[in-house]
């Protein structure tokens, strides 16, 4: 059963851009922390569009994320999640001024939370769900909202490798180990 509580406490990396705001970049460790850096003078956008000196990355943040490893993390609208090796998914807001603001702990996975996804109406707005899937082969989907665990999906025998979900919200993917958990119909 899936729950939420809110209290106090690289493997994969996300960039997360605000509108009118410079881009973050999100790493996870294996060492159990999550990095956040800020990214000026991208070309092509997210902070001035390129300076004579390139890119410029400064490190703004580091949470103390997991008991163990962070195997995921997801970063949409101010949002940041990550998920690791014990099982739980760590959620923060990033807010304009740079201060991060914890904002709880969801359990419902039964073992590593190996990928994660926000979805919203569109890249730069707050999301309204987020997508979470497990090595226990489930796919949990959250109310950004009162981080509610709504559905909770059995999608593969071998754990669930990773995820996407499609702009209109509509359809999600996710690819995994193992034989499928439904045969697929036979067209006549």
């Amino acid at each position: 059963r899936a729950r939420a509580s809110v209290f106090p406490r690289a493997r994969d990396w996300r960039v997360s851009r605000r509108a009118g705001a410079m881009a973050t970049l999100v790493a996870g460790s294996y060492e159990r922390f999550v990095f956040g850096y800020s990214v000026q003078n991208l070309p092509g956008g997210g902070g001035g569009g390129g300076g004579p000196d390139g890119a410029s990355v400064t490190r703004s943040f580091t949470l103390d994320a997991h008991l163990t490893q962070c195997k995921s993390v997801a970063a949409q609208g101010g949002f940041l999640a990550s998920g690791g090796a014990d099982d739980l998914i760590r959620v923060w807001h990033h807010n304009p001024d740079g201060a991060v603001a914890d904002l709880g702990t969801l359990s419902g996975h039964e073992g590593t939370v190996s990928c994660l996804a926000f979805h919203g109406p569109s890249a730069a707005a707050e999301p309204t769900r987020m997508v979470s899937g497990g090595v226990d082969g489930s796919l949990i989907i959250w109310s950004v909202a009162r981080w509610d665990a709504l559905k909770t999906l059995r999608a593969h025998r071998g754990g669930v490798h990773a995820l996407s979900v499609h702009r209109s919200g509509r359809v999600a993917m996710s690819a995994g180990g193992g034989p499928p958990r439904a045969k697929p119909s036979k067209r006549s």
